[in-house]
């Protein structure tokens, strides 16, 4: 792996990361790779204390044939992946809290308000239930599944805080990706 980590990606920054030469795994890739359950698995260990704590070989298992991975749920095992990595550079992409709301809430979030899901995962098990589950619990960790302005910047906000407070400044580049390619 060449240990590049990202968080909180835009896809302005996949295109550049790939462009560089890097192989990114993202959100799409665990759902053709069968890897939401995984993920799930490894959100429960981390978060709810149950299961046992990802390491070093449970991420290699999941990013074999990848060498940058974006998006959630990995953002939410900072300490993990550097710790697992040691030469691995962390990219906080960032921007304004109130735009990534912005930009969530008309995408995701309206996704996510559905009221057809808890029946479409109960109909189809095999994936959909897969997929509701592990979006549940990602954002039931970050944000309790509320997904009002004052409780998702609070919760972004926190989240950054931790990166930046985990994460050896040497590793941490925090990039907007108005600035170009040059940072990168």
């Amino acid at each position: 792996m060449r240990e590049v980590t990202t968080y909180s990606i835009r896809p302005a920054l996949v295109t550049a990361l790939k462009r560089l030469g890097y192989t990114t795994y993202d959100f799409v890739d665990r759902m053709l790779l069968g890897h939401m359950p995984l993920w799930t698995d490894a959100l429960r260990a981390r978060f709810l204390g149950q299961g046992k704590p990802w390491g070093r070989s449970e991420f290699d298992r999941v990013f074999k044939g990848f060498d940058c991975v974006l998006d959630v749920p990995c953002i939410f095992f900072p300490s993990e992946l550097a710790a697992a990595y040691p030469d691995a550079l962390i990219i906080l992409n960032t921007r304004s809290p109130a735009s990534w709301h912005a930009s969530t809430d008309s995408t995701l979030f309206h996704v996510f308000r559905w009221p057809s899901w808890p029946f479409l995962a109960k109909l189809d098990p095999g994936f959909t239930g897969k997929w509701y589950t592990h979006c549940m619990l990602t954002w039931s960790i970050f944000c309790s599944n509320d997904y009002s302005p004052a409780t998702c910047i609070q919760a972004y906000e926190k989240h950054y805080d931790h990166v930046r407070s985990v994460v050896p400044k040497e590793r941490l580049l925090e990039y907007e990706v108005q600035e170009g390619w040059e940072p990168l």
